[in-house]
């Protein structure tokens, strides 16, 4: 998961949000699934706040320096098993080959419980962090702060084989320049950017006025932050393993033996005991998973690089007490193996894991003042409607639009406003279709260069990588995403439901 040269992470925000706007530094990434007894398991896979975009399938190139082979001997060493996988690089980005055919549903990862570096929920504070610090951290940093922990401890930490082959610097929005991030001509990236520098410097502020018991510099907490956030995946808490519970039972069992032995009570009585602790245990575990979440920095499958078109079946297999990936594919001898980080964005994908994805479903595009694309309008102009109504509307801000469309709030904002300037019957549809065209073009024209000229720029400098083909990547995407409601509009439809999106 290096900086736009290996990008493979797994939970990097929880999911972003609507807007795609940073939030909280934008959620986490992956979900976690986790089994119960007798239950199935739950939550959808998502990245929390790098990985590789799916286009790096090219020529594998085996991964045999030297960060590698200490991974791979302290993977085996730990109890993490990587069947048929094997580091490799494709055109450059590092991710997962197959050594073998693997079929759906195959287990390609496995992690024990103890090879992971986990925040679980009303996790106490470490007597090496400052009180205030933790109280008042969120989940992010404190994972952070426990990965610099690891690190601080070298090769007597359990983990260092792990810690040791993370990068050396992901190369993400946030090292930037304001040039560099101009350069994706996408002003909320740019603000989001801003968002994010300014949440972060207030974070390490906050850590380095505290006493702590590690060495915290600036440069090493951007990086333990960037690392969790493009790497960390969540999930419900377990509170308990197999095993714990096994040891539960079986001192329940002898202190029910022993009351029933000594006649301390009768057997009616101490079975009611036993049934009454039995299900309080049972509830207690399933209402604690379905509330408490848990973070977890889980190697190996941290390796392994995004593809939206997957729905991948990570879980925590109570039983084993380990983290597990299942296949969402088949893949043949020598092709990259992947997962899905979740229903992500390009915003969240490019801010906090430094790639975009091609043709991605789930990308929107933030127009962040519908209003005044609106008011431009020769209709709204000729109108003569006070534009202040128009900056109060609610749902013509941050509207994210998608290839499919506008959100269906928008359109009923809209459909208002048309209402209030007497248009009605069939002309309302006509004209919030020319509405909605006119704000998707005047987006477009704003943005410097044409989607044509992008695409040719890229077709002639392609491979060349770094940050401007990446934020050329990322413009191509989200014209794309204008061109598709622009063609979606132009075809006719009707603007509900032809172009909202729900």
């Amino acid at each position: 998961m290096d900086a736009m040269g290996s990008h493979s992470r797994l939970l990097g925000p929880c999911l972003p949000s609507p807007t795609g706007r940073c939030a909280d530094a934008l959620g986490c990434g992956p979900r976690l699934r986790c089994s119960l007894p007798g239950r199935r398991p739950h939550g959808l896979l998502r990245a929390i706040d790098a990985a590789a975009p799916a286009r790096s399938a090219g020529t594998p190139v085996p991964l045999d320096d030297p960060k590698a082979r200490a991974f791979s001997d302290w993977a085996a060493s730990s109890g993490v098993k990587l069947p048929k996988l094997s580091l490799a690089t494709f055109e450059g980005v590092r991710g997962m080959m197959a050594t073998a055919d693997i079929a759906v549903d195959d287990a390609t990862a496995s992690v024990p419980r103890g090879a992971v570096i986990a925040l679980e929920p009303r996790a106490k504070r470490p007597e090496w962090c400052a009180e205030e610090v933790w109280r008042d951290a969120p989940w992010f940093v404190r994972l952070a702060l426990m990965l610099l922990r690891e690190k601080a401890l070298g090769a007597e930490s359990a983990v260092w084989g792990y810690v040791a082959s993370l990068p050396d610097a992901i190369d993400t929005p946030i090292c930037w320049s304001p040039e560099e991030v101009a350069m994706m001509q996408y002003p909320p990236m740019a603000e989001a950017v801003r968002e994010q520098e300014a949440q972060w410097d207030g974070l390490y502020a906050s850590v380095a006025a505290a006493k702590m018991g590690i060495p915290v510099g600036r440069e090493d907490f951007m990086w333990a932050l960037a690392c969790v956030r493009s790497r960390c995946f969540s999930g419900p808490f377990i509170g308990s393993t197999l095993g714990d519970r096994l040891k539960v039972a079986a001192a329940v069992g002898l202190l029910a033996w022993g009351n029933v032995v000594f006649g301390s009570s009768s057997l009616e009585t101490t079975l009611n005991a036993v049934i009454a602790v039995a299900l309080f245990n049972i509830l207690y575990e399933v209402l604690l998973s379905a509330a408490a979440k848990v973070y977890v920095l889980c190697p190996g499958v941290d390796l392994m690089n995004h593809a939206c078109r997957l729905r991948t079946d990570l879980s925590y297999d109570y039983f084993r007490d380990e983290y597990s990936v299942l296949a969402g594919e088949a893949r043949q001898t020598g092709q990259q193996v992947f997962i899905s980080y979740g229903e992500q964005s390009n915003d969240a994908l490019m801010q906090f894991y430094g790639f975009v994805e091609a043709d991605n479903p789930e990308d929107t595009y933030i127009i962040a003042n519908m209003a005044t694309h609106v008011g431009g309008h020769p209709l709204m102009r000729k109108s003569g409607l006070d534009r202040k109504k128009l900056d109060g509307l609610r749902d013509l801000r941050d509207v994210a639009v998608r290839r499919e469309g506008f959100p269906e709030a928008t359109l009923q904002a809209l459909r208002g406003v048309l209402g209030s300037i007497g248009i009605e019957g069939g002309r309302v549809e006509a004209e919030l279709q020319g509405l909605l065209a006119h704000a998707c073009s005047e987006e477009m024209a704003s943005m410097g260069t044409s989607l044509e000229e992008d695409v040719a720029r890229l077709e002639a400098e392609a491979g060349e990588g770094g940050r401007a083909e990446w934020a050329l990547r990322f413009r191509i995407e989200k014209k794309r995403v204008l061109a598709a409601c622009l063609g979606r509009l132009g075809g006719g439809g009707r603007a509900a439901g032809g172009f909202g999106d729900g």
